[in-house]
């Protein structure tokens, strides 16, 4: 990696106002719960009344579709505050996760490509349209964008920004450094919200694609690890068994969820769909982040960059793969929208 000037503690620090402010301007202002946002403050209620920590209820029925996770969160946040009765109470869990993933992307594109890109990068993604509505929604999807980011900012420290040792294992029995036992942890999280399987797809497939663009045996043997493999179903199978357990029909619904969605015309869409709504969903910063585009074009390409070629399989892969399935809906595309911020961040200061 090139020598790029660091992101510094005070940059952290503003952006972090901002967004924050932003998100309070918004969530004092933000009205009624929506019908979709009424399963996380109803869920969270009951868990909260029932102190059953395992199965969330939606009334005196089970709510099975979605891992427990967000309402974890928004039961310890309503503990916290001492009571659950405002909107604001069950919004305010998506909004730390939407500050957690402006932070993590303002790391991210200030280790690849310093100060200017990495600040820029956070406050058009706290801006971009569609992951600020959903930063201060009672809904469970954004819950799942800062642990996806997290585990892809880890996987481009271990692959891009560190200097492996000479010695490092890659057997299948060995020992590998504590960072690539923190993505299978992270990968593992995944599981723990919107649903399951689902989130670990959206972070292996850039995973998937930089490894095989780059294709260097090391690198793919470093993931074909037995203990960090366990540590992903050590995280990732405690909550589905015990909730299979009291509950087997829950198998059946998340049958559905899970391959439902693939070919039973669930949420069915073109197969063009996420690429029109990449025209939109990052607005109003989509013509820079095409501009991005443009702009790092010679060093995928040309220059094989590995920094640039993992911004382009994070930006690119999930959208690829999901547009495989008919059920599709443009609120998924929040999940990658980091890296289209790091473009839109780089055609910024590109046009300026």
């Amino acid at each position: 990696m090139p020598n790029v000037v660091p992101v510094e503690r005070r940059d952290y620090g503003l952006v972090g106002l901002y967004t924050g402010l932003l998100y309070v301007i918004v969530l004092l202002v933000g009205g009624p719960l929506t019908l979709h946002e009424g399963v996380l403050a109803q869920t969270t209620k009951v868990m909260l009344d029932k102190h059953d920590f395992i199965v969330p209820r939606y009334g005196d029925a089970p709510w099975l579709e979605r891992p427990p996770l967000p309402q974890w969160i928004s039961c310890a946040i309503c503990t916290v505050i001492g009571h659950c009765d405002r909107e604001w109470n069950v919004r305010l869990g998506s909004a730390l996760a939407g500050l957690i993933t402006v932070l993590l992307t303002v790391w991210l594109a200030g280790r690849l490509y310093g100060r200017s890109v990495g600040v820029v990068s956070g406050l058009i993604l706290a801006t971009m349209y569609n992951f600020l509505r959903y930063s201060t929604l009672a809904e469970a999807d954004i819950f799942l964008a800062p642990i996806v980011a997290g585990a892809l900012c880890v996987f481009a420290y271990i692959e891009i920004l560190r200097t492996p040792a000479d010695d490092e294992s890659v057997n299948f029995f060995g020992k590998r450094p504590w960072c690539v036992f923190a993505f299978f942890v992270l990968l593992g999280m995944t599981n723990l919200a919107k649903g399951l399987v689902f989130g670990t797809v959206i972070a292996l497939a850039p995973v998937g694609g930089f490894l095989l663009w780059n294709f260097r045996w090391r690198s793919i043997a470093r993931y074909f690890w037995l203990w960090g493999w366990l540590a992903v179903f050590a995280v990732a199978l405690p909550w589905p068994l015990l909730a299979a357990r009291r509950y087997p029909d829950a198998v059946d619904v998340w049958w559905f969820d899970l391959f439902g969605r693939l070919n039973s015309h669930y949420l069915e869409e073109p197969a063009w769909y996420y690429f029109t709504c990449s025209f939109w969903v990052p607005q109003p910063w989509s013509i820079a982040a095409f501009m991005g585009l443009g702009v790092t074009f010679r060093k995928v390409w040309q220059e094989r960059s590995p920094a640039d070629r993992f911004v382009w399989c994070w930006a690119w892969m999930p959208l690829l793969v999901f547009s495989l399935s008919q059920g599709k809906h443009h609120h998924y595309m929040i999940h990658y929208m980091a890296t289209w911020a790091i473009l839109a961040a780089q055609g910024t200061i590109w046009g300026w």
